[in-house]
């Protein structure tokens, strides 16, 4: 039950936030009871583009400042989610997510249209399907779903709400538990817009590698511990037929994440999470676009 609350409460939030490419989780195997109902509220915030702070051990910025000369402040990025998840017969579910974002620029920024930003996120709606095996100590797990564009496109940005138009996410896991206590798991992801917004602007596809380990120190226990390292990849943004070589990204990250089951009874539970983040190497065509540190927490609960 721990191994579960952990990737619901956490994975539901990289699927809000796709287009920024943050809170990949490390997979679990997800199976629910048929017409099991789940829950899960985030929350999470992550400071950007601070040339003061930790930026990790090495910054590759590939084409230096596009907007010298104007100030730029860092920004301290909030994201909230409410997302809701049902079993289905055959292992396999469905989920869908209302996220929430706002954007808060620690200072004036000198750019023409660099303002505060607050809107849902583009909303989706997931099919899982996943395979455990009969002793439970192996699963293989996939998923696929539309995203809807309910929320903004900030052009020429590295932070932004959606994508303007309908697009799609995917992913492919699989794990093991090694010992009694310790389960290993990867995971590969992606998520793309179908085309360009009625402006004629795309945003980039976006993918992401993770894998890590996570450490009961009781089997069976409601407390868990789990470290991922992560590779998170962006695309870059195109104007009708222009690349936009200064955007997009390749990061490493490394996240450490803390989970609680804090109340059981019969099939119902109740879970807290929670999760920090921090880069170790980026890839970018912009200052803008280095990430600093962030973090996250969550509620999740197995209503029924």
């Amino acid at each position: 039950m721990t191994l579960l609350l952990l990737a619901l409460t956490v994975s539901r939030a990289h699927a809000a936030a796709c287009v920024c490419g943050r809170n990949v989780a490390l997979p679990s195997p997800g199976v629910l009871r048929p017409w099991a109902g789940v829950f899960a509220l985030d929350y999470g915030a992550r400071l950007e583009a601070n040339d003061s702070l930790w930026r990790g051990f090495g910054v590759n910025d590939l084409y230096g400042n596009s907007m010298e000369g104007m100030y730029m402040p860092p920004m301290l990025v909030h994201t909230a989610s409410l997302s809701a998840t049902l079993g289905l017969p055959a292992h396999f579910s469905v989920s869908t997510t209302l996220p929430y974002m706002y954007k808060n620029n620690l200072g004036v920024s000198e750019m023409p249209g660099d303002t505060d930003l607050a809107s849902f996120n583009d909303v989706d709606l997931t099919g899982h399907w996943a395979w455990q095996s009969d002793d439970k100590q192996a699963f293989v797990a996939t998923s696929l779903g539309p995203t809807f564009p309910t929320g903004t496109v900030v052009p020429y940005s590295p932070v932004r709400s959606g994508r303007g138009v309908m697009g799609g996410t995917a992913s492919a896991s699989a794990g093991v538990k090694a010992t009694p206590h310790v389960a290993l798991a990867a995971q590969v992801s992606g998520a793309t817009g179908f085309g360009a917004d009625s402006t004629g602007y795309t945003v980039g596809s976006t993918a992401s590698v993770v894998a890590g380990a996570q450490w009961t120190p009781r089997e069976g226990g409601r407390l868990s511990f789990a470290a991922l390292g992560i590779e998170r990849w962006a695309g870059e943004d195109k104007q009708d037929d222009y690349y936009l070589k200064n955007s997009g990204s390749l990061i490493t990250d490394i996240a450490l994440v803390g989970t609680f089951t804090f109340w059981e009874s019969d099939v119902r539970s109740a879970g807290v999470t929670l999760r920090a983040q921090v880069p170790l190497y980026q890839v970018i065509g912009d200052p803008m676009y280095a990430e600093n540190f962030g973090g996250s927490a969550g509620v999740t609960v197995v209503a029924f």
